[in-house]
């Protein structure tokens, strides 16, 4: 029914739609109110475009804002010499092997355009992936700019569509005020103080923002640490799984003391029977409570070497309802890096909690009494 114009539409076949709209994560993320949706119905179009085809390019005006329903995109932009080269400098050595793979990948996929299509992006470097859920060409509107990247379907990919005009009369004030809540809390925190508005927007779109409920896991220890947190909305714990071996009730004395070699060779035998039989008991053990503006993962994704790039602990949101921003290595790390000062008060608040972290699992093998 989306694929039907919309001004084409009767009232009953957007009703029809409603139901849809309302499954759509993008929707569902921003709470839009129940009353919008009508409106929104009203306005929204469908549109389909094939994996290597062009939605819009830099510098284009801009005139349409897209939901991706299913699919994928590649945010493509002008190449950055400087940019680029740091981004390896800051990578590990899986990291940067991940990058050559999506690099050879990339220019696998970038051999089959046509060659129109790669004459408009072979000076330009692809920043980010976005798929199902993801927006993009509101910044355009808001602003009343061109278009400041060029966007290439990596899929086969369906779209949810508004006007200039649908979005402004829609979805503009929930977008500027969702925005304007995130950039703000951004640039409240010490490490985004010296960075402008637009470049904490810039940062923003390549930021995944996760909405969870009571009781679910944002990272599960010893899974791959290749992102770090910061907490928006709610309350998390850290927990860490630590092993309760039961005491060993045997007296080294008498083993010791023992002068018939048969007592030795049989009281032998009962130690290692004894202990062979003595398991471990893990049990995971809350070790802090977190909430908006703090960060976890930091300290796991950032400054352990590639081998031991695991998470130390878990964390699970203990709220009704949390929100985090999550930052991928491959998708933000050159960004912050390319700021020095950011990237040391990172570094510093990771070294930090390291050491936070080992004084609390102590206090917490006391009081285990472990």
């Amino acid at each position: 029914m989306l694929s039907k114009n919309s001004e084409a539409r009767t009232k009953n076949e957007q009703a029809a739609i409603l139901p849809m709209l309302k499954t759509i994560n993008f929707f569902v993320e921003r709470e839009v109110p129940t009353d919008s949706y009508s409106l929104i119905a009203k306005h929204l179009n469908y549109e389909f475009f094939k994996k290597g085809e062009i939605v819009f390019e830099k510098n284009s005006e801009g005139d349409k804002f897209y939901i991706i329903l299913t699919g994928e995109v590649g945010i493509y932009v002008p190449k950055q010499k400087k940019e680029t080269i740091l981004k390896m400098e800051t990578m590990s050595k899986n990291d940067r092997k991940s990058l050559r793979n999506s690099l050879a990948s990339s220019r696998k996929f970038h051999s089959f355009l046509p060659s129109h299509i790669m004459k408009k992006i072979e000076n330009m470097n692809r920043v980010i992936t976005f798929n199902d859920g993801k927006s993009f060409g509101e910044m355009a509107l808001i602003n009343n700019a061109k278009r400041a990247a060029t966007i290439l379907c990596l899929k086969d990919s369906h779209f949810a569509v508004l006007s200039k005009s649908g979005f402004q009369e829609t979805l503009l004030k929930i977008e500027k005020k969702m925005t304007g809540k995130f950039l703000n809390f951004m640039r409240s925190l010490k490490f985004f103080e010296e960075w402008s508005e637009t470049k904490c927007h810039k940062l923003l779109h390549a930021i995944d923002i996760r909405k969870t409920t009571k009781n679910q896991h944002m990272i599960v220890e010893n899974d791959k640490a290749d992102a770090f947190y910061i907490v928006f909305e709610g309350e998390f714990e850290i927990t860490k799984s630590l092993s309760l071996i039961p005491k060993k009730q045997v007296d080294a004395r008498r083993y010791f003391e023992k002068r018939n070699q048969d007592d030795y060779k049989s009281y032998y035998h009962t130690v290692i029977k004894t202990f062979s039989n003595m398991k471990n008991i893990n049990r995971d053990v809350a070790i802090k409570f977190i909430g908006p503006g703090q960060l976890f993962g930091l300290e796991d994704s950032i400054i352990r070497k590639d081998e031991y790039r695991y998470y130390s602990y878990s964390v699970v949101c203990r709220s009704a309802t949390g929100c985090v921003f999550k930052f991928s290595r491959l998708n933000t790390f050159n960004k912050l890096a390319f700021n020095e000062n950011t990237w040391k008060y990172l570094q510093q608040i990771a070294k930090d909690t390291v050491e936070s972290l080992k004084k609390m699992e102590k206090r917490s093998k006391r009081r285990l009494k472990l």
